[in-house]
Parts: structure tokens; C-alpha cells; sequence
């Protein structure tokens, strides 16, 4: 067995233990470490697809194009430095979509709208649509 396996078999288990929400700050650091994360975080312009470049090749393609990822995202600034710690944000409210997508309260043309109330009322539009890349 070559000497790097024990090492990659421990960061593949310390990976599978920060996705089942298992994080501790030096876990965060190795595995930014074993993923190949930067060091320094991303500057402005697109400093979100300094991490998230296929989310950026899809949305680029969408109709969000136009859209900053801060605009659904609540991404807080310790984000850019710890992603794996600090995350940001999905809405958590129908409502959030709704700004732009209720037929009750067109706001943008051409967006397609909803009926809120009545296109399924238990799901958050996310569960369902992908809003990275709507189309599908």
C-alpha cells in the first residue's frame, strides 16, 4: 500500500463527517486543505465563481444571469474565508421567489409568474426548481 493512502482514506473520512454536519474548525481547515480551497478568499469581480464555477456556467445560461448571487444568497463575509464553516444562505420563504414570480403581483415582465397559493403550497421553490439554472 502506498504511504499516502492512510492519509487520504483520513481525509475522506473527515470529508464524509463534515457532510454529515459533524465541523470543528481544524476539520473545516483540513478539509479546505484536501478539496484544494484557496487560502485567501475571492475578490470582487466574480467572487463567487472563484469556488463555484459550474453554479456560475449554469446561471450564466439562465434568465438569473443578470442577477448577483447576494441577491438570493444571504453570504456572510466570514463565508469567503471559512466556506465550509460558514455557508451561505438558501430563501427560506416561498415569498422570497414570489417577489418576482407571483402572478398576483407581476413585478418583472417576462418572469414567469405563479399562482403562490395554489403551486404547491408545501414546498419552498427550491425543492423543486433549480434556480441556478431554472430552465430545467
Amino acid at each position: 500500500m502506498p504511504e499516502h493512502e492512510p492519509e487520504c482514506t483520513e481525509t475522506l473520512l473527515e470529508v464524509e463527517a463534515y457532510l454529515d454536519g459533524e465541523v470543528d474548525p481544524a476539520l473545516a481547515e483540513t478539509v479546505s486543505k484536501a478539496v484544494g480551497l484557496a487560502p485567501e478568499p475571492p475578490h470582487v469581480p466574480g467572487e463567487c465563481s472563484a469556488c463555484h464555477r459550474s453554479i456560475a456556467r449554469q446561471k450564466a445560461q439562465s434568465h438569473h444571469v443578470d442577477l448577483p448571487c447576494t441577491t438570493c444568497h444571504d453570504t456572510p463575509t466570514q463565508h469567503k474565508v471559512t466556506p465550509l464553516l460558514v455557508r451561505a444562505a438558501k430563501p427560506a420563504e416561498r415569498t422570497f421567489c414570489a417577489q418576482c414570480h407571483d402572478s398576483a403581483k407581476p413585478r418583472i415582465e417576462g418572469a414567469p409568474q405563479i399562482a403562490l397559493d395554489a403551486h404547491y403550497p408545501r414546498y419552498l421553490c427550491w425543492q423543486c426548481h433549480y434556480p441556478h439554472y431554472p430552465e430545467t
